[in-house]
């Protein structure tokens, strides 16, 4: 069974009651290579760093069988462009 390591991210000055802003998720075959996925990330990526340093974090582990694990191939699979609020977000092959 694989993991998905969800960590959830509060805008700076939130209150905890506040919605969260960002989750970033890291998928492993364990926790220990989700876990690695997640500190490799951390150690690049300023915003995320400053998060949890500042205690604006909050980590959920959730077991999930190895076929939810997304692929590259899942994520293309879409043709569509993703809708949001205000406009779309354009994939690669509509030069986005």
């Amino acid at each position: 069974m694989a993991v998905a390591l969800h960590v959830f991210i509060r805008d700076k000055g939130a209150a905890e009651s506040d919605d969260i802003s960002v989750e970033h998720v890291f998928y492993g075959r364990d926790e220990a290579e989700a876990d690695a996925k997640r500190v490799a990330h951390l150690a690049g990526c300023e915003n995320y760093a400053l998060a949890d340093v500042e205690g604006r974090t909050a980590e959920m582990l959730e077991d999930i069988p190895d076929s939810e694990v997304p692929t590259w191939d899942d994520v293309e699979e879409d043709d569509e462009p993703i809708e949001v609020e205000g406009g779309q977000v354009e994939g690669e092959d509509e030069g986005g």
